[in-house]
């Protein structure tokens, strides 16, 4: 155990070198700059500082708009390599916070280097801070059969969610997202409405892969996703999805802007640039930019009404009234202020955004029914995975879950974990095994 941090290392920086030898060593010497630099700006040169946040963006900026936009040549090669953007942003928070917080002064060039490359969430996420890989440092020097466990039913979670829900929902979205799709298609209304739940089976799924690996290791990385569709509203909801860079963006772009001398701007003129900024981390796209100013309005306009709804839903008597409200509050909340936005968001252009909306708001019962006799199993499969999955996050949850499974007999728990096998292997979609959706990010 004495040897495992360098062990780490070595493996870290294995995967770095696997996945793109040549540009590992940019990665490299990008960290060591920031590792380095770091320590000159601890002096009191705050222009060191400045000058690294300056080094690490123009670093991303690079990688993802200029060189792609260059002509066809060896440069290719080196564009976009797994994990860019979360690398770049965890070496922006290192910096902040190492000037910022004490105890992370005298952390070492290794421990630090460990969490940079740390391969399990490097190129899925989470977007971890420092202080939270190394926060039970002495813990993971031995084997703990609680974290094994949970992180092995963490790891199946994302498992079952990638390659049960979301490969199986591809299947059924695929057409619509198609660019040669032509002619009017009246059957994509279920398509439209599991776009958004693919894009969460998917992400979270492989997060949850990423949690679990980092738990049997001994390393709790920060949580993503926090049942982001329980919520009927739009800033309830960022703070449930993709968790990890939403509290990136308010820690390391709103509160600074908030204080800063623009912050007399106004809070939304604020959060307009906090978003742009956030779609521009996914790229300058007309979709991506349009999508980011879409979430500022939908916001205002949640800030405007929410006192207005509350006081028309406690002005209700009947409880079932009372839900059956909330119901359709729900329903609208998904299927318009998720669903919505979140086809902008994965189309290549406004006009294939446009023309796909167009085409669902033609969708007939006939085209419907049509759709749902032409998926075979698929569409069983997405909505038995999606019940068995929501079920289980509500009424018992990974640590509960965890608890019920270290009290079983070994009988029962082989029992168990071969149910578990056998429910992927039966709902497993091999007609669109999808990669991650954030890799080109």
């Amino acid at each position: 155990m004495k040897h495992r941090s360098w062990l780490l290392l070595a493996a870290n920086l294995f995967f770095l070198y696997s996945v793109n030898a040549k540009i590992s060593f940019a990665f490299i010497t990008i960290a060591l700059i920031n590792y380095f630099l770091t320590i000159k700006s601890l002096t009191g040169r705050k222009h060191w500082y400045q000058c690294l946040i300056l080094i690490n963006v123009l670093f991303l900026a690079a990688f993802k708009y200029i060189l792609p936009a260059m002509p066809d040549g060896s440069l290719l090669y080196y564009v976009l390599p797994v994990g860019i953007s979360l690398f770049v942003f965890q070496q922006i928070s290192f910096v902040v916070d190492r000037n910022s917080q004490e105890e992370l002064q005298n952390i070492s060039c290794k421990d630090f280097l460990i969490y940079t490359f740390f391969f399990i969430p490097f190129s899925t996420g989470p977007l971890t801070r420092i202080e939270q890989l190394y926060k039970n440092k002495e813990e993971q020097l031995y084997f703990n059969s609680q974290n094994f466990i949970e992180g092995c039913i963490l790891f199946y979670s994302g498992v079952f969610k990638k390659f049960v829900i979301a490969d199986n929902i591809s299947f059924l979205t695929g057409t619509m997202f198609n660019p040669k799709i032509s002619g009017i298609q009246t059957g994509l209304l279920i398509p439209f409405l599991l776009s958004k739940y693919e894009i969460f089976a998917n992400f979270s799924g492989f997060t949850d892969m990423a949690l679990g690996m980092g738990l049997i290791l001994g390393f709790k990385l920060p949580q993503n996703f926090n049942r982001p569709f329980a919520t009927t509203s739009i800033v309830e909801f960022w703070k449930r999805w993709h968790m990890s860079l939403s509290l990136w963006i308010r820690d390391y772009v709103f509160y600074p802007l908030s204080v800063s001398k623009f912050g007399r701007l106004g809070a939304y003129a604020i959060l307009t640039v906090t978003f742009l900024i956030f779609a521009a981390w996914h790229d300058i796209k007309l979709t991506y930019l349009s999508y980011g100013l879409i979430q500022v309005i939908l916001i205002f306009l949640a800030h405007k009404f929410s006192k207005s709804f509350k006081a028309f839903n406690q002005s209700i008597n009947s409880a079932i009234l009372k839900k059956i409200v909330l119901l359709i509050d729900w329903i609208i909340f998904y299927s318009i202020t998720l669903s919505i936005p979140g086809i902008l968001f994965r189309s290549t252009s406004l006009g294939q955004f446009t023309k796909i909306m167009s085409m669902v708001s033609q969708s007939t019962f006939k085209g419907t029914l049509s759709f749902v006799m032409s998926t075979g199993n698929s569409l069983l499969y997405v909505a038995a995975g999606i019940l068995l999955y929501e079920i289980f996050d509500y009424k018992l949850g990974i640590q509960n879950f965890t608890n019920f499974f270290q009290k079983r007999s070994y009988v029962q728990k082989i029992i168990i974990f071969y149910l578990l096998i056998i429910l992927v292997l039966v709902f497993y979609s091999d007609q669109n095994n999808t990669g991650f959706v954030y890799s080109i990010f």
